[in-house]
């Protein structure tokens, strides 16, 4: 008998174990986790509700103030510098007043409205601002992308403010062709935003304009190029007038070209510089935009100024405007003091093998505007908070790009007229 009873535990347990309930499968235990780390978010904000003035209270509804709170938000909370330094780095125009004062705020915060449901503040990816220019073009104004939300669609919006800190929700996350896509207003302030978003309702404000709707549908312009390459939408008219605004400012700029006798060819049309853009996804500086289509496009010999349509002269493979000029610049000043080590600084992988495989390119978000000689070309940056700006690169791989001590393109040219004009040699002017 006693040799029957390790043999009948283990039938015991065998007949236990056949009868037990299988695991539960990894999605209903991703939920069960997702639901624990709500309630706590849930919990801890309510926890720190009790410590909030009442100019907070009077600022959001509690609903809101418990999801801040979870989301370790606090009063007077102001988010790391590196955090608004590369979120400003992402965007294509220089961030306003209320929009830094937005992502001071609550630049990096993860705000969840229920399980699954989140608002990311700060940074977004820049395939899902690709198509940013058609989106400006629609609402007529500059947007500036403050996060990125699922509060509203399963895949998700990105969350744009224009100037004056109005919100508005892309509806195409540039996954695809505009196709029917469409942008819409959300509210006035961000804080507003906040409330209709975290409050689960679906009512975002009125539009204090025309569309009545405050929504705009993307085929509302038609697109060119492929994929993701949006137009500006800028009309010979909308151009004319861009240029007339520049001609008393920079005028000058044609008389010193006289002065000087370079050697330039004839203006470019301004459809030209239309199509270009709508082509790239991109605005071009104004002043370079006034240079090219008002005083030459373009030097008569090279080594020499370059003209529009070979802006990718230099050191590039295969390259395109939709990819190459819409990309955000990554190339900055503080470069050339770290010599041979700035393409680590890129925070791009394998940065130089795969430069030298062709997989990937640094100039990209930048064209060139003229070659100098001996492979050293001068570029402009196109996106980004150091548009306009002009540097010198191309004479060897490591060796880092050196920016010109002028912030704009007409203030560059202009001061290499003025050489010429003063009898030094300038061989990209003089060819």
């Amino acid at each position: 008998m006693k040799k029957l009873i390790p043999f009948i535990r283990m039938v015991l347990r065998s007949v236990k174990l056949g009868f037990a309930s299988p695991p539960p499968p990894e999605w209903e235990v991703s939920l069960n986790q997702s639901r624990r780390e709500e309630t706590e978010r849930q919990k801890l904000g309510r926890q720190k509700l009790k410590m909030v003035s009442d100019s907070t209270r009077k600022r959001f509804s509690e609903k809101v103030l418990i999801k801040l709170l979870g989301a370790g938000w606090t009063e007077g909370r102001k988010a790391e510098a590196d955090t608004l330094l590369a979120t400003q780095e992402a965007a294509r125009h220089p961030f306003p007043q209320p929009v830094t004062v937005v992502l001071t705020e609550f630049g990096g915060l993860k705000i969840y409205s229920g399980i699954g449901r989140c608002a990311r503040i700060g940074a977004v990816e820049s395939e899902l601002t690709a198509h940013q220019n058609l989106l400006e073009s629609l609402v007529k104004a500059h947007l500036h992308p403050v996060g990125f939300t699922n509060l509203f669609d399963d895949d998700g919006l990105v969350l744009y403010a224009d100037d004056s800190g109005r919100i508005f929700a892309d509806g195409e996350t540039g996954h695809k062709d505009p196709g029917s896509g469409r942008i819409d207003y959300v509210a006035g302030n961000f804080d507003r935003a906040l409330e209709i978003m975290l409050s689960s309702t679906q009512n975002y404000d009125p539009w204090p304009g025309a569309p009545a709707s405050g929504v705009w549908h993307y085929d509302a312009l038609k697109t060119q190029g492929s994929g993701d390459a949006a137009t500006t939408a800028s009309s010979p008219d909308d151009l004319h007038v861009r240029l007339q605004a520049l001609n008393q400012a920079h005028a000058a700029l044609r008389e010193k070209a006289i002065q000087a006798r370079v050697m330039l060819r004839p203006p470019v049309l301004i459809e030209r510089v239309i199509e270009f853009e709508k082509t790239a996804g991109i605005r071009l500086p104004d002043d370079y935009v006034f240079f090219i289509t008002a005083v030459g496009n373009g030097g008569l010999h090279a080594p020499g100024f370059v003209a529009l349509e070979d802006w990718d002269a230099g050191y590039w493979s295969e390259a395109r405007l939709e990819r190459d000029l819409i990309a955000p610049c990554l190339i900055t000043p503080e470069l050339e003091g770290l010599g041979e080590k700035w393409l680590d600084a890129l925070g791009v992988e394998d940065a130089e093998n795969r430069l030298e495989r062709e997989e990937w390119d640094p100039m990209r978000g930048s064209m060139t505007i003229a070659e100098y000689g001996c492979g050293l070309f001068f570029r402009m940056i196109v996106n980004g908070p150091h548009r306009g700006r002009v540097f010198v690169w191309g004479e060897h791989l490591m060796r880092p790009p050196v920016f010109q001590s002028q912030l704009t393109f007409s203030s560059w040219i202009g001061h290499w007229l003025d050489a010429v004009a003063a009898g030094q040699a300038v061989p990209f002017l003089m060819g």
